[in-house]
């Protein structure tokens, strides 16, 4: 068999395969055969990935504690809709109990109208709300031991913020990618990374981005100057803080916070002169479960797990 051609059938294959995998109906028998592992008066919580059920696991603690449910990761923000889709159409009520949780993106509900039984965030993802100088302020009085000094640590919180918007203008033209890549829109042919090092370089004091956007997303083909001009005032209207990828953001706020605590600790500080310096070690580990514990609450969410029964 001519190689080429063996190759070109081999990539169809696998396509047909993923396609047929994230089907409708595949969707479906998964989650018939996780919730019937379940009793019929919990509900179920059907979510993108992992790290959304840990987040949201923190989330509900903090509104809602007790409410009895049990997560279905459904891989990413497109199964946990055709989930939604598929259910919506099932005839025997299985879905009733099923409350759907997903991220804003740059694409909604992706042609869905809005449901009672989906939460969607109204900032582009979780990471968007772990990222905030609240989650800051707390991590500084908490674990970084600047209690009681209320000056400096709104000092460090203003010179995250100003920090924070140099990293979102720096990003800009990444985002701008991502975004025509949704709406076009052009099929994603690689993962987009998620290492800072590839995106930006981030120091105390300043941070400037690195690498090629059409490297860190790689598409199909590159927007036209047609497509690009098309979109660009509707991508001018959102807000950066809020509405740009998450994941980029939480990168580069881990990253400063690990310099900040190197800060914190050395002989000669550049965001701490003033204060003494601690005596012992802090703890660098600022993970999600410890900024879902700090970060701002979505709006909406309240009133939506409210309806729960």
């Amino acid at each position: 068999m001519n190689e080429a051609y063996a190759e070109e059938s081999r990539d169809e294959f696998l396509s047909f395969m993923t396609s047929a995998k994230e089907s409708d109906a595949v969707v479906k028998i998964d989650f018939v055969s996780f919730s019937s592992r379940i009793p019929d008066d919990i509900v179920i919580f059907a979510c993108e990935g992992k790290a959304d059920k840990l987040i949201y696991y923190y989330w509900i603690q903090r509104l809602r504690a007790g409410l009895n449910y049990e997560n279905y990761v459904c891989g990413n923000k497109g199964n946990t809709l055709k989930l939604f889709d598929a259910l919506r159409r099932d005839m025997t009520g299985i879905g009733a109990r099923v409350y759907y949780f997903v991220d804003r993106d740059f694409d909604g509900l992706q042609g869905r109208q809005p449901n009672d039984n989906i939460f969607m965030t109204c900032r582009y993802s979780i990471e968007n709300y772990l990222v905030c100088p609240e989650a800051l302020d707390d991590i500084l009085r908490i674990e970084f031991h600047c209690d009681g000094d209320p000056a400096v640590r709104r000092e460090v919180t203003e010179k995250f913020s100003t920090l924070y918007a140099k990293f979102l203008v720096e990003t800009q033209s990444l985002n701008f990618r991502i975004f025509l890549a949704r709406l076009i829109p052009i099929r994603q042919v690689g993962e987009i990374t998620g290492k800072i090092n590839a995106i930006a370089n981030v120091e105390v004091h300043d941070v400037v981005a690195v690498g090629e956007p059409a490297n860190i997303v790689p598409l199909e083909r590159d927007p036209s100057p047609e497509e690009t001009q098309l979109w660009r005032e509707d991508f001018g209207r959102l807000e950066p803080a809020m509405h740009y990828r998450g994941k980029f953001a939480l990168a580069f706020f881990s990253r400063w916070l690990e310099l900040l605590r190197k800060d914190r600790q050395a002989d000669k500080p550049l965001i701490f002169p003033a204060m003494d310096k601690v005596p012992y070690a802090i703890n660098g580990n600022f993970n999600l479960e410890v900024l879902a514990t700090k970060a701002i609450l979505p709006t909406g969410l309240r009133e939506f797990l409210a309806k729960i029964p």
